[in-house]
């Protein structure tokens, strides 16, 4: 149908115009230009203690996706109460575009601005997340889900490569146009923002909400309700025992993977001693292995099924980590890089097909909603994890290594899901029943 088409169209141009933060703030620019620029050198005083950027950087990840932990499914719920997904999805993605577009005022020594714009910036995206993700039931069929989520990443991709591109010829030819360096920088990181926004207003408008069935509640209500249906939503998943599991495997081996995307470019850095164009130039490489991933793994999930296809890439993400551990030379961080590429795209795309699949169209907001938590609690607790023994030991080999335990973890899990029966009582996770307690008191 043409409208269905153009409403794909306009979902997957957000992955496209988002991704601009996730690799060029996140992944590659800012965290080496926070280390570099922003931070002094000997790092600065925490509580009493002197920390550097790397322990930095890990904490207010931490923190960041903690808050997001605990608003991300009352959130989730209020949208399905009201049917606001895409005016919520507008909301944060302009915020967060606009937060990221003034990282450009940040210099040397705007430590705690930059560390707030940041955090503030992450759970926009993160939350913007939970509205654009719950649109993926809706606009494609249980046998469709693997590829369109696919495509999602992928265009993502390529839309962060491109404006990382951009961003890396500015700041290669900074002097030509006059620019310092640093200068270069700050525009690179706010024009991400506006790449962001911008972009991003393809998706607000193209969207339609999705139908919904019952009254419209007031605000107050909504949120009252909201707060309600998370409890019940909670109780819902724990009896369904394979999607219990598979959140719980998800929570541990994307903890590991959030915790390497995120300390990756300071990880080269500092422990194996890459440069900094050959780091910019692997990042940019490991996007666009990341989207041919996305659909390599994408086609293995049609021919073996989406869970073995998913275990086949944690487990490779488990084997990096080992080889992380052991890297001594520029070169083989390049060589690691291209496999983490190809299995990043993979895990990301085929948990949330999976998840989609195991859930019902009518209650998707809510319960991608719910996903986010499992899904921003592996921010939480990954990158926390590094910074305590980067922290505690002064390297970030031992930190590295210690990620392997989350991956180790979450393979055994996800190896136990029994994904027909998932499927087969996906309408227990209703929100419709006669037990949930906002219901019975209308």
């Amino acid at each position: 149908m043409p409208g269905r088409k153009s409403e794909v169209r306009a979902w997957l141009a957000y992955d496209w115009a988002n991704s601009a933060w996730a690799m060029t703030v996140a992944v590659a620019v800012l965290p080496v230009y926070f280390a570099g620029t922003v931070v002094p050198k000997g790092g600065v005083e925490l509580f009493g203690i002197r920390v550097d950027a790397t322990v930095l950087w890990g904490y207010v990840n931490s923190a960041s996706t903690l808050a997001v932990f605990l608003t991300a499914p009352i959130l989730g719920a209020i949208a399905d109460r009201l049917g606001a997904r895409r005016k919520l999805l507008t909301v944060f993605g302009l915020a967060g575009g606009l937060l990221t577009m003034l990282l450009a005022a940040c210099g040397p020594g705007d430590v705690a601005t930059t560390l707030w714009i940041y955090a503030l910036s992450q759970i926009a995206f993160v939350s913007a997340n939970v509205f654009y993700d719950s649109f993926l039931p809706h606009l494609a069929k249980d046998e469709e889900l693997d590829r369109l989520s696919a495509r999602g990443f992928a265009v993502g991709y390529v839309g962060g490569s491109l404006h990382l591109v951009l961003a890396l010829v500015l700041m290669a030819t900074h002097a030509r146009w006059g620019l310092s360096a640093e200068a270069a920088a700050r525009i690179a990181l706010g024009s991400a923002g506006l790449w962001w926004a911008g972009f991003g207003a393809i998706t607000f408008l193209g969207l339609k909400e999705p139908p919904r069935t019952g009254g419209k509640p007031g605000l107050l209500r909504a949120v009252r309700e909201g707060v309600a249906d998370t409890l019940a939503t909670t109780r819902r998943v724990a009896k369904v025992k394979p999607v219990l599991l598979f959140l719980l495997a998800f929570v541990l081996y994307n903890d590991g993977v959030q915790t390497v995307i995120k300390m990756a470019s300071l990880y080269g850095t500092e422990e194996v001693g890459v440069g900094m164009p050959m780091m910019m130039g692997t990042l940019l490489g490991i996007q666009l292995l990341a989207m041919v991933g996305a659909l390599l793994f994408a086609r293995l999930a049609g021919a073996w099924g989406t869970k073995r296809a998913l275990v086949l890439a944690v487990a490779l993400w488990l084997v990096a980590v080992g080889w992380a551990y052991l890297l001594t030379t520029p070169a083989g961080f390049v060589v690691l890089a291209a496999l983490a590429g190809l299995v990043l795209g993979a895990v990301q795309a085929l948990s949330r097909s999976l998840f989609a699949a195991m859930i019902p169209r009518e209650s998707s907001a809510e319960l991608f909603g719910f996903f986010s938590v499992f899904n921003k609690l592996a921010g939480v607790l990954g990158t926390f994890l590094f910074a305590t023994v980067r922290q505690a030991t002064g390297t970030s080999r031992l930190a590295i290594l210690s990620v392997a335990v989350l991956f180790v973890a979450g393979l055994v899990l996800l190896l136990r899901v029994n994904e027909a029966e998932a499927r087969a009582r996906r309408d227990e996770l209703r929100g419709d029943d006669a037990t949930s307690p906002t219901r019975r008191g209308s």
